[in-house]
């Protein structure tokens, strides 16, 4: 009940609103329920008084401020339970799905409860449990009475429906015979298809309401609904919305969904306001999430890693492992967590809880179960893409090592043949191929993904889909990381990779990533000499320099552009000449002078200014145009190279006496 309380009271809070409350403690308390003897020998006056009047019949018979037998005192019902129970029964009313049996079942069980709890053995101080049950029920039935009369200025949304779908089918506001009678003791009966309206028919059968006291939904005032409302959990606050387009209105204009969707996983209600699928956080997707937490044994709620705030993340991945043969849900939650690896904030470490959890498992079990479902692919290549995901430091190392467990799992094999049977598909193409570049980062992994036929497949995907920008970054991203392998350079260039990046550099000249990707993946073929001619012949010099030309304030462009020349112009005379007549020394020199404290454009130009050097005409034009300066500046700026700076300068400073002379 605390956590339900507190949920009324933040809605309360976001609407702004003085909400009359069903029940203050000055009304329940001066609600007695009449159960004197003479209530019991007097049955018959009692129905004549009632079929007199029937706009008091209700409160004549149960309500009476001189009797000291009171529900909330002396029972093992207290006014919190009473107030829930209310609130579930008058929901039950709205639902029309509530018999006496089921509200004595309920009561006998919270009396029994109670009994054991207190150890209570002597149960005569307590009333009988039919009178209490009794009292129960015709308080329930008062209820219902006072909200069809209930009324305040505070209503948000009139009733101006004529025609609306009820919970009992198609109702309208004009009036019609009613037909609905009592049967079985039940509390609600609808036998009548033409009106549909709720009936309030009282335990004795003998006392009933008029036409004009039919219970409709579009009597209850709003805030009345929302108080109601706030205190159901996920499952019940959809069950609910289905039956009434009112309460379906209500729901989505207070924000039911959001504030519960924020209140239950809020680092997943962050992640989720950054994305374009869940168009907003009370999507069906949301919805649904929701419900199966609720759902879920109470094993997934205990034991959670301390930095999992409410173990809102070990809730999705146990949502997961409950759902296993269930494609949808389980393409949700991979979406929910392909979201939560992606770091939005510095402290976040989600990518770790998640493997902790077994998260990397169910992913991979996923794409197992359900192979031919695209969705369930993508979105778990996604949460692999995301999950695997690092940068080194500053001295090369990695510590993220979830792509481990992944080429352990044999999660290659998974994406690989994701790739084969959705070849069509981009989402699932991208984010394959997403993955495949974050698993190739060492030695071991990139020789798998190669001998499994993963160069093969990316370069199938970059050939497919020539457009999407996505893919050919990706590939471009995959085949830079794949080209560090010696083996892959060859098989690289023997399933055209090398055209597939220039082509992709040349389409997409305006896209700084794919720039980097493009000028990276060349720089590792071309340590190859028969791929390094395959390049130069293709144009790639041109290309790499149009990278850098087109984003000069780019950093990392320039870094492996830089890094690009480097090898292009090792050693061959031609592809020294070539960078040179297409602007290539003033390209380097620029960079250098537009990032002086960037250590990697430092290095790189400098390295590549040194090769271009080995022509002794390019190596008087780099002095002369400001090169020996610029070495100056690097040696002060960066300290620890300065040594390999200061030998490039002096080189320079040598060419440059002996043209003066």
């Amino acid at each position: 009940m605390n956590f339900l309380f507190k949920q009324h009271l933040k809605l309360q809070q976001h609407l702004k609103l003085q909400q009359k409350p069903l029940f203050n403690s000055n009304s329940i308390n001066n609600y007695n329920i009449n159960n004197n003897s003479n209530n019991n020998n007097n049955n018959n006056n009692n129905n004549n008084n009632n079929s007199n009047n029937n706009n008091s019949s209700i409160d004549s018979n149960i309500i009476s401020n001189n009797t000291n037998t009171n529900i909330f005192n002396s029972t093992f019902l207290n006014k919190d339970l009473i107030e829930c129970l209310i609130i579930s029964f008058t929901i039950g009313y709205l639902k029309n799905n509530i018999t006496e049996e089921y509200i004595e079942q309920t009561l006998l069980e919270c009396q029994n409860n109670f009994i054991i709890n207190e150890g209570i053995e002597d149960q005569s101080d307590f009333l009988l449990e039919q009178e209490t049950i009794q009292k129960i029920k015709n308080l329930i039935k008062m209820t219902a009475k006072s909200m069809s009369n209930y009324s305040s200025p505070n209503t948000l949304i009139p009733s101006v429906s004529k025609t609306y779908i009820s919970p009992f089918g198609l109702s309208s506001n004009n009036n019609s015979s009613n037909n609905n009678k009592s049967n079985n003791g039940n509390l609600i009966e609808s036998s009548n298809n033409v009106n549909n309206q709720l009936n309030i028919s009282n335990y004795n059968n003998s006392n009933h309401l008029d036409e004009k006291n039919q219970f409709d939904i579009f009597l209850i005032p709003t805030e009345m609904l929302v108080h109601l409302l706030s205190f159901l959990s996920a499952n019940d606050l959809w069950r609910i919305s289905l039956t009434c387009k009112r309460i379906w209105n209500i729901v989505d204009v207070f924000k039911f969904w959001e504030l519960l969707f924020e209140q239950t996983c809020p680092r997943i209600y962050y992640a989720m306001q950054f994305n374009s699928r869940w168009s907003n956080p009370t999507s069906f997707q949301s919805k649904m999430i929701l419900c199966y937490i609720d759902r879920l044994p109470n094993d997934h709620y205990k034991n959670f890693d301390k930095s999992d705030e409410s173990g809102q993340i070990k809730k999705i991945i146990g949502v997961m492992n409950e759902n296993l043969h269930n494609p949808m849900i389980l393409r949700e939650t991979c979406y929910i967590l392909k979201r939560l690896s992606y770091r939005q904030r510095k402290e976040d470490e989600h990518e770790s809880l998640i493997a902790r959890y077994g998260g990397i498992s169910l992913i991979l079990q996923a794409m197992k179960n359900h192979p031919y479902d695209a969705g369930v692919q993508e979105d778990a290549c996604g949460a692999l893409g995301n999950l695997t995901c690092d940068s080194p430091n500053n001295m090369g190392l990695y510590s993220n090592d979830n792509y481990l467990s992944v080429v352990e799992q044999g999660g290659i094999q998974l994406i690989l043949q994701a790739m084969k049977n959705h070849m069509m598909n981009p989402g699932v193409q991208y984010n394959t191929s997403f993955v495949l570049r974050n698993l190739a980062r060492n030695d071991v992994s990139e020789s798998r993904v190669a001998i499994e036929g993963g160069i093969q497949s990316i370069a199938t995907a970059m050939k497919n889909h020539p457009n999407h920008i996505g893919i050919q970054t990706q590939g471009c991203g995959a085949l830079r990381n794949l080209g560090c392998n010696d083996s892959n350079k060859i098989l690289s260039a023997k399933e055209g990779g090398i055209g597939l990046i220039l082509r992709a550099m040349r389409s997409f000249s305006s896209h700084p990533d794919l720039q980097l990707n493009g000028c990276g993946a060349l720089r590792n073929l071309a340590r190859n000499e028969d791929n390094k001619n395959m390049i130069s012949r293709q144009n790639g010099i041109q290309l790499v320099l149009g990278a850098m030309s087109n984003h000069p304030d780019d950093p990392d462009v320039q870094d492996e552009g830089c890094a690009a020349l480097i090898n292009l112009a090792y050693q061959d005379e031609a592809n020294e000449e070539t960078i040179a007549r297409e602007g290539g020394i003033n390209l380097i020199l620029k960079a250098m002078r537009n990032h002086p404290f960037h250590s990697g454009v430092q290095m790189q130009g400098r390295g590549a200014l040194k090769n271009l050097s080995c022509n002794p005409k390019n190596k008087l034009t780099i002095a002369r145009s400001g090169g020996i300066e610029l070495m100056n500046i690097a040696m002060q700026n960066h300290p620890n190279f300065a040594n390999r700076f200061l030998e490039l300068s002096r080189i320079l400073q040598v060419a440059l006496e002996d043209g003066n002379i």
